[in-house]
């Protein structure tokens, strides 16, 4: 995927009481998942809890346990990691690692 051709866009957004860091941070249906800007909000909070300098310029590895939604998360997690400098991104095949 080429990233040079996306624009990078600030969206004001709400914050959501219900995402908390942890293994089961996000165990809800995909419903609850597909809210304005609920899944962006927590992939970018990650982000933001961390010093730029600790991604800047390096390497990210994503993948998923290919459930429904999988492969739609994985997308916005690659454009959003883009926008933070996030230089070359590991993705497993067909997002299943």
């Amino acid at each position: 995927m080429v990233l040079n051709s996306y624009k990078v866009v600030n969206i004001s957004t709400i914050s959501y009481q219900d995402q908390n860091p942890g293994y089961s941070c996000l165990r809800k249906k995909v419903t609850h998942f597909k809210q304005l800007n609920y899944i962006e909000n927590f992939i970018q909070s990650t982000f933001n809890a961390h010093e730029s300098s600790d991604y800047f310029n390096k390497s990210l590895i994503v993948g998923g346990d290919g459930r429904f939604y999988n492969d739609v998360v994985i997308n916005k997690i690659i454009k959003i990691a883009a926008t933070n400098d996030i230089r070359k991104i590991i993705l497993a095949v067909k997002g299943i690692m």
